[in-house]
């Protein structure tokens, strides 16, 4: 079954999150990551903080965390609402 992994920046953790975009929208947002400046790349996203090799990593992976594929144009959209909603509605503290 494919995964969602994400790590944050090279001297993160890769943590899997099944297929709940809406979770890794959240750690996004605790991280302060802000949606309208993040941009999909190949593996995962780059912002302010997290460019070149220290990107943030986010794809679907097998078991172990190897890349299967990236998220989809449409994903990355809806990760990118779900971010922008979380973020107006302050379900997360700040």
């Amino acid at each position: 079954m494919n995964r969602l992994w994400t790590r944050l920046g090279d001297t993160g953790e890769y943590e899997e999150w099944g297929s709940d975009l809406a979770a890794v929208a959240g750690i996004l947002v605790e991280a302060r990551i802000d949606p309208h400046e993040m941009h999909q790349i190949r593996c995962g996203l780059v912002c302010p903080g997290f460019e070149q090799a220290n990107y943030i990593s986010l794809y679907w992976g097998d078991d172990d965390a190897n890349m299967l594929a990236d998220l989809s144009r449409d994903e990355f959209q809806e990760l990118k609402r779900e971010m922008t909603r979380e973020t107006q509605t302050g379900s997360l503290s700040a």
